[in-house]
């Protein structure tokens, strides 16, 4: 929870009730030591007064799920570069512990800022982790949030994840895949002179952690191979693990 500070008002200083003027009485003013009659007080210039404008607190909620790397939450990016949670698939675990919710805007995961994050390396950071903290803010807060934070610090960890762009050719996009238990997709063979060997960045034992922008690790593998074959072009955020 972030607190902000409240709104104080500073006003002018002026005399009390039966405050004494300079050489006067109460409440009247006398003459100033050069014998120049002083200004009523009614007549003084008064300085406008400051007032300080409370900045509303903005609530930042925290919850720890409990996942086998498919929370099943399904985001957007928030213009102000904050992942959003559109959907909540109701048999996931989100669903189950009724956190994040739809409208739920992720700040930070554990100790790491995703202010910036794409979503797809988001999902396959979710994915490599099997607990995961979520710091949350409402999306009607997030504009002012993003005022207030401070300027996001990089990653501390090396995820050693990257992002293939790959266009199908006439052989389609070069490279098998298949299932290995827990570690998900997996690449097993590339096609030599293939669309996935030109590019230089797929390698044999490169794991798939989301297609498209979609986390793999609540997809079958038809739904991947049918997602990978969707258009003439493909995203893969790739895991090194070789």
């Amino acid at each position: 929870r972030t607190e902000s500070a409240g709104g104080d008002h500073l006003c002018p200083e002026s005399p009390g009730e039966g405050a004494l003027t300079p050489n006067g009485s109460a409440g009247e003013p006398g003459p100033d030591p050069g014998g120049i009659p002083a200004a009523p007080l009614s007549q003084s210039p008064s300085r406008p007064s400051r007032q300080l404008q409370a900045t509303p607190a903005i609530r930042v909620r925290a919850g720890t799920l409990l996942h086998d790397g498919d929370t099943g939450l399904s985001l957007t990016m928030h213009p102000q570069g904050y992942p959003v949670v559109v959907e909540v698939r109701p048999d996931s675990v989100a669903a189950r512990a009724g956190f994040p919710s739809t409208g739920d805007c992720i700040v930070k995961v554990d100790d790491v800022s995703v202010h910036r994050l794409s979503i797809e390396v988001l999902l396959a950071m979710l994915r490599g982790r099997r607990n995961c903290t979520f710091h949350v803010i409402h999306d009607d807060d997030i504009t002012a949030f993003a005022l207030q934070a401070a300027p996001s610090p990089p990653l501390p960890v090396d995820l050693g994840l990257r992002t293939v762009s790959l266009s199908r050719g006439p052989t389609g996009l070069g490279f098998t895949i298949r299932v290995d238990g827990r570690s998900g997709y997996v690449v097993t063979a590339l096609t030599h002179g293939g669309a996935a060997h030109r590019s230089g960045h797929l390698a044999i034992g490169d794991r798939i952690m989301a297609v498209n922008g979609h986390s793999t690790a609540a997809m079958g593998y038809d739904q991947v191979v049918r997602e990978m074959s969707a258009g003439a072009h493909v995203s893969l955020v790739l895991r090194t693990c070789h």
